[in-house]
């Protein structure tokens, strides 16, 4: 039930490529703030590119400083999507 805000870092590319695009070998990894620091070292070190892209909020979603609404509103969408496609 929790939502997210987060924002494009690299505003070259196009907005639906950056959010949806289907590069390889990209992960989303949500830590705790607490452990920030030492996960940005741990993948500095590694020599592993990632970026930040915001945080977990609660209920909204939030993309690049547009609020979309209550989380609770995406879920349906998000889940039974594929299935109410192949139903008809």
């Amino acid at each position: 039930g929790l939502g997210f805000e987060i924002t494009q870092g690299e505003m070259e590319i196009r907005a639906d490529a950056y959010w949806f695009g289907e590069a390889q070998s990209r992960a989303v990894v949500s830590i705790s703030i607490d452990k920030q620091i030492q996960f940005e070292a741990f993948m500095k070190s590694s020599g592993i590119d990632f970026e930040f892209l915001g945080k977990v909020i609660e209920n909204a979603v939030v993309v690049n400083t547009e609020n979309w609404g209550n989380i609770k509103q995406w879920e349906s969408p998000y889940n039974e999507k594929i299935s109410s496609l192949m139903a008809g």
